[in-house]
């Protein structure tokens, strides 16, 4: 069980390392789009091998209570990954009218306007590239 519960928090960090790599690349006005797509993708991987390390852990967690206590750990990243993403599909559509390269505030204003959004619409949840 101990075993399980240390996979799970190493994913995690491998998880908050590629977010933290995607949002240095959101927000430098030189990256480019191939990759904010390469990083993005790799950022879904981690978030399917937290889910797989977390289904896991929980299978072998007997208590309900704490598995509701557990249920916090996954929902944390769930809402991580909805921003993360949201950030960079807008970013991805500043590439295609060409106003992300070139302008100084054209990736913090898509910060801005993504935490805007993610909590008005969370409809669109998978990314293609």
């Amino acid at each position: 069980m101990e075993e399980l519960k240390t996979k799970r928090s190493l994913v995690k960090s491998q998880f908050t390392r590629t977010e933290n790599m995607l949002r240095k690349l959101l927000s430098d006005e030189n990256s480019l789009r191939e990759q904010v797509e390469r990083r993005i993708n790799e950022m879904s991987e981690k978030w399917k091998e937290a889910q797989e390390a977390h289904d896991t852990y929980l299978m072998k967690v007997t208590d309900a209570e704490e598995i509701e206590n557990e249920g916090k750990w996954i929902d944390e990243l769930e809402a991580r990954y909805e921003v993360i993403e949201r950030e960079t599909v807008l970013a991805l559509r500043k590439f295609d009218s060409g106003s992300l390269v070139g302008t100084s505030t054209g990736a913090t204003q898509v910060s801005s306007s993504a935490a805007q959004e993610v909590g008005s619409s969370q409809k669109q949840k998978v990314v293609e590239f």
